[in-house]
């Protein structure tokens, strides 16, 4: 629509007198600058929230090889990156400079510190180490383990489809397309690519010093008078700057040349709209790919028959932030490994479609029992882990026996009328300053003893003996609670077969 309105203005001052012909030429000339300044804005964009998102996929884990910072860089087309923690020190960098590993470059690089306040943040031109051409960097900030983190990599905007773009955008013989830093250093350019950065004082000086004053006017005079105009990216601290000789952009209005006038319309009008027309559909289809990216990424991470987040998740994401959140604030952080009894049963009686039945229906029981801030998710089979955070043993008891309770009264409707009710046994474990790992060990060896004693109850873990006693610390022998009670237990060898159920 904005594009009709655009055309249809330009033909009705075309149409009119000789100053308002000018007058829509002009603006017709300033839309070229929109136009690029558009596709600047849409490319840079679109780089940035890939190179984020591989930033979260590649290295947002707590140790991040050599290997696997340059295959990301190179996986965004940089020549150059580095890698700085939530403190500004150098975790990898590219080319490699050992003497840079541990420290703090923010205070020389501003656009790293600018980004590591949570923005995205865009260098200035600089001269590559490996070739000596003008690249900028782009310093994204992302989530990790360990906080915020910035990537940053340095890119030849001239050798991207923005420098292919540039060159062919403007059909005016001895026209001139730039785009600048805040400097006026020369980042891209249609026509011959400088070797080295170059200021626009040097390259144009008549232009530079013309936009000193204005935005948008004329520059130089007589013949070699130029109309020029300026055009922020948005998203960047860049600008469009955009020239053409006067008497090549104002002929086609005057006189006999009419006509001309109007068939450079038509070509503008043609040409804005395949670039429209074709930067909708690159948006759309950057659109279509997040949205499928998105959908993947759930497959991926979410258990299809319950639509709780599988064991992969749960092992290479959550376990590792709680433990991580537990022990930087000094909580405690509760397991509750969880077993359907005599699961085996329903499978062998009522068929494997009754038994996924079953797995989603009690697994939607036990996530309504559960805290907003709690976590479950199927560990595999029949089972099921629960991340109870800031929960001492004695506290994760009280959940889980809410949680046997619920699926203890719930009766479970089959597709064909059938009702069953199921219990669950439930295993607990509780530490501060434990490895995951460990603290699911003990979890499972609970388990064990619930299905030991009878099933369709819980059995609490002994708190790890490093760890010191917190608020409502629990006994150091492990202990059995049924429905109906709690039984004291010591030590037991337990039989290997009670997985079955």
């Amino acid at each position: 629509m904005s594009w009709l309105i655009a055309t249809a203005g330009a033909s009705a001052l075309l149409a009119g007198s000789q100053s308002r012909a000018r007058q829509a030429v002009e603006e017709r000339f300033a839309i070229r600058a929109s136009i690029a300044s558009r596709f600047v804005t849409t490319y840079v964009g679109d780089l940035v929230a890939g190179q984020k998102t591989q930033a979260r996929r590649h290295l947002a884990a707590r140790r991040v090889s050599a290997t696997g910072f340059r295959r990301t860089m190179r996986d965004n087309g940089y020549s150059a990156a580095v890698l700085l923690d939530q403190h500004g020190h150098v975790m990898q960098v590219h080319p490699a400079k050992p003497a840079l590993l541990g420290r703090d470059i923010t205070g020389k690089y501003p656009h790293l510190r600018r980004a590591l306040q949570g923005g995205v943040a865009v260098s200035k031109v600089v001269p590559s180490a490996a070739r000596g051409i003008p690249v900028v960097a782009f310093a994204s900030p992302f989530a990790s383990v360990d906080g915020r983190r910035v990537f940053s990599g340095a890119y030849d905007v001239a050798s991207t489809p923005v420098g292919a773009y540039l060159r062919n955008a403007i059909p005016i013989r001895h026209s001139a397309l730039y785009v600048l830093d805040p400097s006026g250093t020369v980042i891209a350019r249609n026509g011959e690519q400088p070797r080295a950065p170059q200021r626009l004082t040097v390259v144009d000086p008549a232009l530079a010093a013309s936009l000193e004053h204005r935005s948008e006017g004329s520059s130089g005079a007589g013949d070699g008078q130029r109309r020029y105009v300026s055009s922020s990216i948005a998203g960047t601290p860049w600008r469009v700057v955009v020239a053409a000789p006067s008497k090549l952009l104002y002929d086609a209005v005057r006189g006999a040349n009419t006509w001309l006038a109007w068939l450079a319309l038509a070509g503008l009008a043609v040409v804005s709209l395949l670039a429209l027309v074709l930067s909708h559909r690159y948006v759309e289809g950057r659109a279509r790919l997040a949205v499928l990216y998105q959908e993947l990424e759930r497959a991926v991470c979410t258990d299809a028959l319950t639509g709780l987040c599988n064991r992969r998740q749960l092992e290479s994401e959550h376990l590792a932030r709680a433990a991580s959140a537990a022990r930087r604030h000094g909580l405690p952080l509760a397991v509750l490994l969880i077993d359907i009894d005599h699961f085996k049963r329903i499978n062998d009686g009522y068929g494997h479609q009754a038994g996924d039945e079953a797995l989603a229906q009690t697994a939607a029981v036990m996530r309504s029992q559960m805290r907003q801030e709690d976590l479950l998710g199927r560990w595999g089979g029949e089972e099921f882990l629960a991340l109870v955070t800031g929960a001492t043993t004695d506290e994760a008891a009280v959940a889980a026996e809410r949680i046997r309770a619920a699926v203890a009264a719930h009766e479970v409707r089959l597709h064909d009328g059938t009702l069953l009710r199921l219990t669950i046994s439930i295993g607990v474990a509780a530490a501060t300053r434990e490895v995951p790992e460990e603290t699911i060990r003990r979890a499972d060896a609970a388990l064990y003893a619930a299905k030991a004693a009878g099933r369709d109850r819980i059995s609490l873990a002994p708190s790890p003996p490093v760890e010191s006693p917190k608020r409502g610390a629990t006994d150091t022998k492990p202990w059995i609670a049924a429905g109906h009670g709690a039984i004291r237990s010591g030590d037991q060898t337990l039989p290997h077969d009670l997985r079955d159920g």
